[in-house]
């Protein structure tokens, strides 16, 4: 399980819906190359929505 920690702004975790990192891994850069991750904001990718 992949989950994101920001310390900074001390909000809650997100999980990632990936059971291991090269499943996440895989996935991130499936949407990098066809271009849905490209955004003019910050994304969680790989993670649940809260």
């Amino acid at each position: 399980m992949i989950i994101n920690l920001d310390r900074g702004e001390l909000s809650p975790p997100k999980f990632s819906e990936d059971t291991n990192f090269l499943n996440w891994y895989e996935r991130w850069l499936d949407e990098i190359i066809s271009g849905k991750l490209i955004t003019t904001s910050p994304s969680w990718f790989g993670h649940l929505k809260s």
